[in-house]
């Protein structure tokens, strides 16, 4: 019989899969041309899977350029599932990644629900750094309807250097989503770990540091009114420390009046040699 004849998609094997998702789930790209035509890349398995998304999860390239012209970059129907674009952040498919810029010229690929399982600024710097360089040009940095914190605030607050480097020509240095600037973000943070990566992630965050330095609110507060110095004081930061000093008195206080040495001596452990510096 031929196969327009046949409602394909409704030919289901034990999983949910159509004859389309089991070709593009083997690679069987000969096999997946005959399909298309007759049958949907976007209807799901039982697993949420779509034929165009089970081609990403294998990386085959060819499958998915078959199937992008027929494809949905969209919100999936299903809010526990992640968008095309996001899948391939987390999977690291930067060659499929590619052909989509090459269709599309958009590709915020953000939600306006509250799932937090589906948010490009976070998923995106810690897993790639070269997928984010290929998508930032194309996305817009300083929105994510989910966490309202900009690719700078998540890239500064994990010290993650390359990412803001990336991220900051398109960037607004002063946005303040959460009332956070991406400086105080930055500020603060204490290191674990062995030696070798706490040394490592210190001079990452003393670079990220020093460039927000040269564009941001130097006195910019948080909700409690305590500035960047006041955060790393409080962290027992010596080395970011004496980089804000010359930019902010040691007099200032927050909102409760507190100064830098009643942020040095909080906590359940004093760290002398901040407040030696002080």
């Amino acid at each position: 019989m031929p196969l327009y004849l046949l409602n394909i998609d409704s030919i289901r094997s034990g999983d949910g899969w159509t004859p389309l998702h089991l070709s593009c789930t083997h690679g069987q790209l000969g096999v997946a041309k005959l399909f298309v035509p007759f049958s949907s890349v976007n209807i799901f398995d039982h697993h949420g899977l779509s034929p165009f998304t089970s081609g990403i999860i294998r990386g085959n390239v060819k499958i998915i350029k078959l199937l992008l012209p027929f494809a949905s970059l969209h919100d999936p129907s299903c809010t526990e599932l992640r968008t095309p674009l996001i899948m391939c952040a987390v999977t690291k498919r930067a060659g499929i990644i590619d052909l989509f810029l090459q269709h599309y010229s958009w590709v915020n690929a953000t939600r306006h629900t509250s799932d937090s399982n589906i948010k490009l600024c976070s998923i995106i710097p810690e897993e790639s750094v070269g997928i984010l360089g290929d998508i930032i040009p194309h996305a817009d940095p300083n929105h994510d309807f989910v966490t309202k914190y900009t690719m700078l605030h998540i890239s500064a607050c994990r010290a993650h250097w390359y990412a803001v480097k990336l991220t900051l020509p398109y960037s607004d240095i002063n946005a303040t989503p959460g009332d956070m600037y991406p400086l105080l973000r930055a500020a603060g943070k204490k290191v674990g770990g062995d030696l070798s990566m706490v040394t490592h992630r210190h001079t990452e965050c003393i670079k990220v540091l020093k460039v927000l330095l040269l564009f941001s609110h130097v006195h910019a507060i948080d909700s409690k009114g305590a500035t960047a110095l006041h955060l790393n004081v409080a962290a027992g930061n010596i080395r970011t420390v004496m980089i804000f000093l010359p930019h902010v008195s040691v007099h200032c206080r927050d909102n409760e009046r507190s100064t830098l040495l009643h942020y040095a001596v909080r906590g359940n452990s004093v760290d002398m040699e901040v407040v030696k510096f002080l």
